[in-house]
């Protein structure tokens, strides 16, 4: 039974799918720039689907928010996002365990040479959860 969803503007589909267009091209240094390549675009369409949900131009990137704006635009898709391994920034987790978005602040804040081996090391998972998320705004 499928879910009772908002459908997203055409301009809206539009400017979501132009996200994706704006690759940062950080990839050009390895598996460190994939990640942040990936996650970039993420965070930038989470925003925007928050502000779709929201009308509020000041986007606090909380998972409860990016829950409730995927439920409301992406029903049927939301059992399928790994939304906490991408942007959950305040589960306690240990080495090799981290999510997307504790890697990118740990390393863009601090320079962690630790925090960049785990993203060198997993970067296929970590690339196949952001994907899940980026597949949303490319099929649209």
């Amino acid at each position: 039974m499928s879910k009772k969803k908002e459908e997203l503007t055409g301009p809206q589909k539009k400017e979501l799918k132009k996200i994706l267009r704006l690759n940062p091209n950080f990839s050009a240094q390895g598996k460190l720039g994939e990640f942040f390549d990936s996650y970039l675009l993420c965070e930038a369409t989470a925003r925007k689907l928050i502000y779709y949900k929201t009308g509020k131009d000041h986007i606090t990137l909380y998972t409860k928010s990016i829950d409730s704006a995927l439920k409301r635009f992406f029903p049927n898709n939301f059992d399928s996002i790994p939304v906490n391994k991408i942007f959950d920034s305040s589960l306690k987790t240990n080495r090799n365990n981290k999510t997307c978005r504790q890697l990118r602040n740990a390393y863009i804040h601090n320079l962690s040479k630790k925090d960049r081996t785990e993203i060198e090391n997993r970067i296929t998972p970590l690339k196949e959860d952001m994907q899940k998320w980026l597949s949303l705004f490319e099929a649209l």
